[in-house]
């Protein structure tokens, strides 16, 4: 039986005053830690190279270090920490090109 265990994709949105695209997750408690999340995260990277596109980001909640990690697998660096839709953010960005 398929089940529904998460979510991984791009989303448009601004960072300092530029369009770009963030890479967003999410996976249930019961399958986290499965490699699940970084599986989908290194097949959507993978596929959005093709439209040449240069960078990626991803940002995570200042103290979800489990996110932090998975995003430094891929090859994500820590670029900035800050206030974003009212959270305390780190913001990462991984070359594409």
């Amino acid at each position: 039986m398929n089940q529904v265990i998460g979510y991984c994709g791009f989303e448009k949105f601004e960072y300092k005053g530029n369009p770009e695209i963030e890479l967003g997750f999410r996976i249930c408690k019961e399958k986290q830690k499965q490699g699940y999340a970084y599986e989908a995260s290194s097949i959507a990277l993978d596929e959005i190279k093709k439209p040449r596109l240069k960078h990626a980001f991803a940002f995570s909640e200042t103290e979800n270090k489990k996110a932090h990690s998975l995003l430094n697998k891929p090859g994500f660096e820590e670029i900035s920490k800050e206030q974003y839709l009212d959270m305390d953010v780190i913001f990462y960005k991984k070359q594409l090109l």
